[in-house]
């Protein structure tokens, strides 16, 4: 039903049946009472003076723009938009193909080895089990049995470290080694100077 618009009444001018049907009956049916159905219906305008219903949508559902522009309509996801600082409480992510996360914490450490850290992501006392391959890159307080089953990169220090025997080692402008052990074994060229005043300790 279109809602026709009512003319100017002056004095004079007598209310027909016709009148009243066209201005006042047919009008109130094009309004918002006349033309929601049920519970939860919503009314949008489709032009000047027009409106139609949209239907209640399911549970959940969002009531957003379509993809033309022209009307509303409910959705039941968020495609298409940029959320600003949004906070997710225990949400479902599935898997996805691409997930950048920044001062995150409560990261189980089976899923961290399966993926790539960014830089600037920081453990706490992680349990990473045996990882296939691992860089560490300033770390402090490594077992030594775990540094010898692996390589270390360059800078990093081990202080006081437990060795063991190595089977093979290299050792470059080493200091505080003593005497007896250097003469037990045999010095790489140019990797030290004895002295000739070296003694046997009394």
């Amino acid at each position: 039903m279109a809602y026709t618009t009512i003319p100017t009444i002056v004095t004079g001018d007598v209310a027909t049946a016709s009148w009243g049907n066209t201005y006042l009956k047919n009008n109130l049916a094009a309004t918002a009472p006349g033309v929601v159905t049920v519970a939860g219906d919503t009314v949008y305008a489709t032009a000047a003076n027009a409106i139609a219903r949209l239907a209640i949508g399911t549970a959940n559902q969002l009531l957003r723009v379509n993809a033309g522009a022209t009307a509303p309509e409910w959705a039941s996801t968020l495609s298409g938009l940029t959320l600003t600082s949004p906070v997710l409480t225990t949400p479902a992510l599935g898997t996805p193909t691409a997930l950048v996360l920044t001062s995150a914490t409560g990261l189980p450490a089976a899923a961290i080895l399966q993926g790539t850290m960014v830089s600037g992501m920081v453990l706490v006392a992680p349990a990473l089990g045996t990882p296939t391959a691992l860089v560490l890159t300033s770390a402090t307080g490594l077992p030594a049995a775990q540094v010898l089953q692996g390589t270390m990169v360059s800078g990093m220090v081990l202080v006081a470290p437990a060795l063991g025997t190595p089977a093979s080692g290299t050792m470059t402008n080493v200091t505080g080694i003593p005497a007896a052990a250097i003469l037990a074994g045999s010095l790489g060229a140019g990797a030290y100077v004895i002295s000739t005043s070296l003694q046997a300790a009394t």
